[in-house]
């Protein structure tokens, strides 16, 4: 069929088409089942055995009066499967979808074989498009439970979007913006309250558009913008349940920080002895994830790992140290701390000037050696005996002597 332009030059495929007869007029307020191109024929023909036509990669089966189930070569289960760069385009040879999918494409990638490609799923699961080409993802069906407050028994005749794993707080938390969990492979963007929308790590390359085809944002965060390829850590514009958006550290493009950009920082805990419980009302230094080891390690030098993007320095045999701009080896000594506590800083630098003295001393000493080894001991030859002495020396049957010591 005809096809309409899509974001990054891809096209999208015409809309699936229903018919109640043989021949007749398209169905109105009608859509296929995700894995049939037409179906029929029937008032409302969207059962998985309803369809027609097939999408890409999909063959008809078990058909009866014209329709029939949409499956991939297997029987719809990974092995065998095939890939498409292009809508009703040729498969891609030795390419083989994720193990979710029935068929997969497209894009500008060589291997359209992520869990967000299927233009269909394997049997009993539920896709859920991502792109405005069709494909997406994949999701677990059956019945998510709904809930109308936090401790409420789950309620009757409610079933959540199918990008949620539990859904709530309301009479019919049924939108996708209702989200208490999500089904594998989608990450909770949740407001203050817990509830949200379950999304995929989108890229985005400007506010407002489409999410860009290839691209995964750091594992840190739910989503990321604003560049071309924004998939820095410090490119997040939204984190997962539990994390902290940290915007004093964002993005930067053409020398500009990117607004709404930063980190993603997880939950920050005390600890006064390795290996134990979190100290309660205790709060680290604002660049460690997490500190230690005393009844209060709350200094920029108690850290135990670090907020991005700050590199971890240690300074203790315990595995204490701080998070500074640079890496080991050159953290301590960089113009560019973000914070200090002024003895941990007046520490580290008595540290350098004491290793600066031993390089220096020993590079002096080495210089000192060399010289005298090439003034002292130049060869003195005499009636072709070798022997070793100073120039201004004399010799003595053939024994080189300075002054009155004998050499």
């Amino acid at each position: 069929g005809s096809t309409v332009p899509s974001f990054s030059g891809f096209p999208v495929p015409d809309p699936s088409v229903c018919y109640s007869e043989v021949g007749g007029s398209p169905l109105n307020g009608c859509e296929c089942y995700d894995s049939c191109t037409t179906c029929g024929y029937s008032d409302m023909p969207v059962e998985p055995n309803n369809c027609i036509t097939c999408k890409d990669g999909l063959i008809l089966q078990y058909e009866v009066n014209g329709t029939g189930q949409c499956m991939s070569n297997n029987g719809g289960y990974g092995a065998g499967t095939q890939c498409f760069a292009e809508i009703g385009g040729t498969a891609i040879p030795n390419c083989a979808c994720d193990d979710t999918c029935a068929s997969c494409g497209y894009g500008p990638q060589q291997w359209p074989t992520t869990p967000y490609n299927c233009i269909a799923c394997k049997d009993g699961l539920i896709l859920h498009a991502i792109y405005p080409d069709g494909t997406g993802i994949c999701l677990q069906g059956g019945e998510s439970p709904c809930y109308a407050s936090e401790g409420d028994a789950p309620l009757d005749d409610c079933t959540c979007d199918v990008t949620c794993g539990t859904c709530g707080y309301s009479s019919n938390p049924t939108s996708p913006s209702d989200c208490l969990t999500c089904k594998e492979g989608l990450y909770l963007n949740a407001n203050q309250n817990g509830v949200g929308t379950c999304e995929m790590p989108y890229c985005y390359e400007e506010k407002g558009g489409l999410p860009i085809v290839g691209c995964t944002c750091d594992p840190s965060c739910l989503s990321c913008g604003y560049a071309p390829m924004p998939d820095g850590i410090n490119n997040c514009l939204t984190c997962p349940e539990g994390m902290t958006h940290n915007t004093d550290k964002p993005a930067m493009l053409h020398q500009e920080p990117v607004d709404g950009t930063g980190t993603c920082i997880p939950p920050v805990y005390c600890y006064a002895e390795r290996g134990g419980d979190p100290i309660p009302g205790c709060k680290c230094h604002e660049n460690c994830g997490s500190c230690g080891y005393s009844d209060d390690p709350t200094s920029s030098d108690n850290c135990i790992v670090c907020n991005p993007p700050l590199y971890f320095n240690p300074i203790t045999l315990d595995g204490v140290g701080m998070c500074l701009v640079s890496p080991p080896g050159l953290g301590i000594f960089s113009a560019y701390i973000t914070t200090f506590e002024t003895p941990a800083f007046v520490l580290s630098g008595v540290l350098f000037v004491l290793m600066l003295g031993v390089l220096v001393n020993t590079a002096l000493r080495r210089r000192h050696d060399r010289y005298v080894n090439r003034t002292l001991y130049k060869p003195v030859n005499r009636d072709d005996t070798p022997s070793y002495g100073a120039t201004s020396a004399t010799t003595t049957g053939g024994v080189s002597v300075l002054g009155d010591q004998k050499l």
